[in-house]
């Protein structure tokens, strides 16, 4: 039976066993290594040109901007927020200061048809209401409503998209046993976990 992968490595490593190119206990050479890194990169920016991402569950915190209603996140363009690009929103909120505690508000999650479809009052400075993803092939784009009038610090749940990965770096926050890669030999990408 297949083992329980943690890194990048092992996935490899899994991989390569499961394929039949390693016996048990054998190891890998570099070249096997670092040969299934590239493929690995290959494969997920050849899903990326097809919009089939590996989606993982993960927190992102950044502090508003006053006055700025949209940020930009990406790791592949110059952004506001470096982040892996974001799949989709889980929840949102964003922190205000009162007396030495904090009274976190929540942010009401909307489409892009129902920011556009109401009518607003621009530019509107205050305590936002309301945020919408919008995604693009290099970068994500939030846009909240009404702009804040002051710097929050804000926590996004989101599911955001694997770009790249790198040798023995952890798979932990990808979901256990994620078989979302359709017709591929070398990555059974599957015992994550």
């Amino acid at each position: 039976m297949a083992q329980v992968t943690k890194t990048v490595n092992q996935l490899i490593i899994n991989s390569l066993y499961l394929l039949g190119e390693l016996g048990v206990g054998e190891t890998p050479d570099a070249f096997m290594l670092s040969s299934g890194v590239e493929l690995l990169n290959e494969l997920l920016t050849k899903f990326a040109a097809d919009s089939i991402y590996i989606p993982y569950l993960t927190e992102l915190s950044f502090t508003m901007v006053a006055n700025q209603p949209t940020y930009s996140i990406s790791d592949m363009v110059p952004a506001d927020v470096v982040a892996n690009r974001i799949v989709d929103l889980s929840y949102a909120n964003y922190t205000v200061p009162s007396a030495g505690q904090g009274i976190i508000y929540p942010l009401q999650i909307i489409n892009k048809a129902q920011y556009y479809g109401v009518t607003r009052l621009l530019p509107l400075n205050t305590r936002p209401g309301f945020i919408f993803l919008d995604k693009q092939a290099t970068e994500s784009l939030i846009t909240l409503y009404p702009a804040p009038d002051q710097p929050y610090p804000c926590l996004l749940g989101v599911k955001s998209m694997i770009d790249s990965l790198a040798a023995n770096q952890t798979l932990t926050e990808l979901p256990p046993f994620y078989y979302g890669l359709p017709g591929t030999k070398i990555l059974i990408l599957l015992s994550i976990r």
